[in-house]
């Protein structure tokens, strides 16, 4: 017989099963080599589910189905990638897409607005449908990519290529929120597994599984609830996200890389020599670098005492007055990077977010997206 770790949640006929070991996977029973549950494992799954417990119940006692929308038209992922990142918002959200150019101003209705992986600039009118949004105590997800980085250029190349910056014209409006993403990338000794040529034999190449560092697995260093026990999330070629002043807005960081990283400076040369590098810990001296940040409070406006007859013309277009400060505390997440809600594709289909497509083992980004 088999006992699965698993409660359910019921109210009427609807019902919402919870996890007792959420994120815990590759610590405890999915791991092959633990020949038992670790007690640590049961410790944090223990702390963790009065969480899981209340986010169930929150569920099933909504009175409304909350609003999510994912903005489009500035070269944001549409495609097969995004299946995983669809189907698990509109299983929980009314998820819909948001073209920010065809609407004069973002509804109140919404309750979150994503903007993941950018491939070009935001307007000034963009952004100040963003920037009132929030105003108006809107809560926004920025996961944005500050240089040109990712595996299809590495492998056109072979060995190696230089990321270079993307240009998304977001950087003043996340400094004014308290944030600035760095052009760099971050490398970790802590990372996922990829299959990596080692030599060849009778003419075959050996392939074999090495560790990526430009795939770091972050880990909370916080007891936020977002982020607290669980898994880890994997990230693709992240970005460094600093915290800079801003007057009412308390800052969290939800995850950051370990005790053995790397931050990489522009201009980025991502290369497989990096392979060589992975016997000398001394090449990773950097410890539990920023990754994703979470603002909270009341915020200034980017636009304050700028553009001041613009301004007027495009919120009356909006049919909103224009707002210099929050009306209502709102919330702001920022990512150095916005593949880690993205799935990878297999010969079966999509994989899951957070999926490695050679081990099939899946790190904690869904739970992490959800518990956002």
């Amino acid at each position: 017989s088999f006992v699965y770790p698993v409660a359910i949640v019921k109210t009427g006929e609807y019902f919402a099963p919870v996890s007792l070991l959420q994120g815990q996977g590759q610590k405890g029973f999915l791991n092959p080599d633990a020949q038992m549950l670790q007690q640590e494992v049961l410790n944090q799954a223990e702390a963790q589910m009065e969480y899981q417990f209340a986010s169930a119940l929150q569920l099933l006692t909504r009175q409304r189905l909350p609003r999510i929308a994912y903005t489009v038209g500035r070269g944001q992922p549409t495609g097969p990638e995004t299946y995983d990142l669809s189907r698990t918002l509109q299983s929980k959200y009314d998820f819909y897409l948001l073209n920010l150019d065809e609407q004069p101003a973002i509804s109140d209705s919404i309750d979150a607005v994503l903007v993941v992986k950018p491939q070009t600039g935001f307007t000034d009118a963009d952004k100040l449908k963003l920037d009132q949004y929030l105003m108006r105590g809107g809560n926004l997800l920025f996961l944005v990519d500050a240089l040109n980085a990712d595996m299809d250029s590495l492998r056109q190349t072979g060995t190696e290529f230089t990321a270079y910056a993307r240009e998304t014209n977001l950087e003043d409006l996340l400094f004014r929120y308290g944030v600035r993403i760095n052009h760099d990338l971050v490398t970790d000794l802590q990372s996922d597994m990829l299959p990596q040529r080692v030599g060849s034999v009778g003419g075959q190449p050996q392939i074999e599984l090495l560790p990526w560092p430009y795939f770091p697995l972050l880990y909370s260093q916080s007891n936020h609830p977002i982020s607290k026990n669980l898994d880890a999330v994997v990230m693709q070629f992240p970005n460094s996200v600093d915290t800079v002043q801003a007057e009412g807005v308390n800052k969290t960081i939800l995850l950051a890389s370990s005790n053995t990283s790397r931050l990489v400076g522009t201009p980025v040369i991502v290369t497989v020599e990096i392979l060589k590098e992975l016997e000398n810990p001394t090449a990773f001296k950097n410890k539990f670098v920023p990754l994703a940040v979470l603002l909270e409070g009341n915020f200034k406006s980017l636009y304050t005492n700028r553009m001041a007859g613009r301004l007027d013309s495009l919120q009356r277009a909006g049919g909103q007055p224009y707002a210099p400060a929050s009306a209502r505390p709102g919330k702001v997440l920022v990512t150095g990077d916005g593949d880690w809600v993205l799935n990878g594709m297999s010969r079966e289909g999509p994989l899951g977010m957070g999926s490695n497509p050679y081990t099939r083992y899946e790190f904690a980004n869904r739970d992490f997206l959800l518990n956002t």
